[in-house]
């Protein structure tokens, strides 16, 4: 999937919230961080359980296919952040999902 995506920071639940959308195609992902989001590698979790397993991710999958639309969510894997010469984050997301 490649798509435009946003990133918002949730102080409630100290949380990093990134979305995107492609067509019908959707992807959420959210990352605990043990205090603040940096150059990490969080495991992904059953999103029920994410928030209380810091450093964490969560992550869901939106898929429509010719007649009918599929949802998934992560039960496995790793998202690895690694920080640029410029200072930005950049991601690799290595995921086993299932369907819900």
């Amino acid at each position: 999937m490649a798509a435009p995506m946003t990133a918002e920071w949730c102080d409630e639940r100290q949380a990093l919230e990134i979305r995107g959308v492609a067509g019908d195609t959707g992807l959420g992902l959210v990352l605990y961080p043990v205090d603040t989001i940096d150059a990490d590698s969080y495991r992904i979790v059953l999103p029920e359980g994410a928030d209380t397993l810091r450093s964490a991710a969560a992550i869901a999958l939106r898929v429509f296919s010719t007649n009918t639309i599929q949802g998934y969510q992560g039960d496995s894997g790793t998202v690895a952040l690694e920080r640029g010469e410029g200072g930005e984050l950049s991601g690799v997301i290595a995921a086993r999902a299932r369907s819900v």
